[in-house]
């Protein structure tokens, strides 16, 4: 067992970060990784001088090691204590995720189906039809292919709402596209999840939650209320666009599913080694495939993602993104939420994902993603023409 620095390249320890030291068993790696994760750090480093950003963390996962695990900036800019890997950052929609995985996970214990009737667990559902509200399923709430408008009465989310009592207001709002064909993101329809799973049950999505994912996978500093974040004892406190410091928000504790998960990034790491696969007590390859097969295309979001070296076509599977960039599908999801950003993404195929926290909501944060995958495959790209098997 090695006693590395909080910047972790497989071995090896490196400058300019926060000195804050973990236990972490470093395994043996090849040359070419650990160039990649020079370079990358480098970027991270170099690039981050330039932008307007307060705090972050990020990890890189290979496989069921981590390559990566860095704290950047600060927590607090009035404080100027520095960000560590146990810091704890709202991680906004990155929680539609682990919704999805909690589902998944009850499905395949069967408590409920994919195609079942959002009625059948919510009776105080109401769409603008009875057809509507009868053919509502529960695929479409996590694919938000539900046939809304975009962000319909997410407004009664942010004013604290409960699920329960949003559910029976969407007989107000017309339908603008096709139940299971027609994509536009959802916050307050998606948290309807929490009810079908609490009714499915018996039990609290919030003790679900912490039972069957957070606790097996030693995510110790996740949580999923408003009074767990403030009484943190390392919070990364969340900033505006001047970054100046603010108070954290209550909106979106009242759906969990949607955007209220607490998390460090020493608990996000964890979180990815079981998306890789490598916790399959916890949920087996083909339940992770059928969570992850996408439902809906997302066309409306390629301004976002054409940027992206390579980047083809974009889906919305359960709770996760799907891109097509070519020569490589990337599960993934962005977050915002009170001055907090986060992204993730997940590489099945090469076994490899990285996750960023941000607290304020700099540029900077929609970049750190693609960049990595660009070096990683300039990195590969090189140690093929070297003739170096990575």
């Amino acid at each position: 067992m090695a006693v590395v620095a909080l910047l972790v390249g497989f071995g090896h320890s490196y400058a300019n970060v926060n000195t804050t030291v973990l236990s972490i068993d470093i395994p043996k790696a090849p040359v070419v990784v650990d160039d990649c994760i020079k370079s990358y750090q480098d970027f991270l480093e170099n690039d981050w001088k330039r932008k307007a950003c307060v705090g972050a963390a990020f990890v890189i996962i290979k496989g069921d090691d981590i390559m990566l695990l860095t704290g950047m900036g600060e927590k607090n800019r009035k404080t100027h204590e520095p960000v560590s890997a146990n810091s704890v950052f709202r991680i906004g929609s990155l929680s539609k995720g682990f919704a999805s995985i909690l589902a998944g996970s009850l499905v395949d214990q069967d408590y409920f189906d994919w195609d079942d009737k959002v009625t059948d667990y919510v009776p105080e559902l109401a769409m603008c039809t009875k057809d509507a509200t009868q053919n509502l399923c529960v695929e479409n709430i996590l694919s938000h292919s539900t046939g809304l408008p975009r962000h319909a009465y997410t407004n009664l989310i942010e004013d604290g709402l409960s699920v329960e009592r949003i559910a029976g207001e969407f007989r107000t709002v017309p339908l603008v596209g096709e139940m299971g064909k027609s994509y536009a993101y959802q916050n307050a329809a998606y948290a309807l999840i929490e009810e079908v799973i609490e009714s499915s049950t018996g039990d609290s999505y919030e003790e679900l939650m912490r039972s069957l994912l957070f606790e097996p996978l030693g995510m110790e500093s996740a949580s999923m209320t408003y009074d767990d974040m403030v009484s943190c004892d390392d919070i990364a406190r969340p900033h505006n666009y001047n970054a100046t410091p603010m108070r954290v928000s209550k909106r979106y504790y009242n759906s969990v599913a949607s955007g209220g998960i607490n998390a460090s990034i020493s608990d996000m790491a964890q979180w990815m080694k079981m998306l890789l696969g490598n916790n399959p007590e916890v949920m087996d390859k083909e339940a992770l495939d059928e969570v992850f097969s996408p439902r809906v295309n997302t066309r409306r979001d390629w301004r976002y993602y054409n940027r992206w070296q390579g980047f083809k076509d974009s889906e919305y599977a359960l709770g996760w993104r799907v891109l097509d960039l070519g020569d490589r599908t990337l599960i993934h999801h962005g977050g915002y939420v009170n001055g907090y950003r986060s992204e993730i993404a997940i590489d099945r195929e090469n076994n490899i994902a990285i996750c960023a926290l941000f607290n304020s909501p700099c540029t900077y944060a929609k970049r750190v993603v693609p960049a990595f995958f660009e070096y990683y495959d300039a990195c590969h790209s090189s140690s093929d023409t070297k003739g170096v098997n990575p």
